[in-house]
């Protein structure tokens, strides 16, 4: 048994908001790269999305037409980016909090954590015995 472990060091909140805010969906890689590529395709679906919903009741001129799906495009963003930012922030959060458990339990049973569980099984026996 290696009596030295090595915990992974926890990812940093401020990173997380920089990256977040710089390049939303993709920043939000650093965080979770699950949640990365759900934001990445999120956004293309829902602009999409909007454009047909938009297209199919085109009954002003192109110009106000392109206007209108302009501005969805923009609301979205405007209301993607800090979804994007928050998601960032409770990913790194979560993957800290996970990391100082892993490290706290590697610290208190060292790095076999299973031998924690072998010993109150082996208490709880000689228990049973007496």
């Amino acid at each position: 048994m290696n009596p030295y472990f090595t915990p992974r060091p926890p990812k940093s909140l401020g990173a997380s908001i920089a990256l977040t805010l710089l390049f939303g969906p993709f920043g939000l890689f650093y965080a979770s790269i699950i949640g990365g590529l759900v934001m990445s395709f999120l956004v293309p679906i829902c602009l999409i999305g909007i454009s047909i919903i938009s297209a199919q009741y085109n009954t002003i001129d192109p110009y106000d037409f392109l206007m209108i799906l302009f501005s969805s495009w923009i609301i979205v963003l405007i209301i993607y980016w800090p979804i994007c930012i928050v998601c960032g922030v409770v990913a790194v959060g979560k993957y800290s909090k996970k990391v100082y458990s892993e490290a706290s339990t590697q610290m208190l049973f060292g790095n076999n954590v299973n031998s924690h569980s072998q010993t109150t099984s082996v208490s709880n026996a000689s228990l049973l015995q007496q």
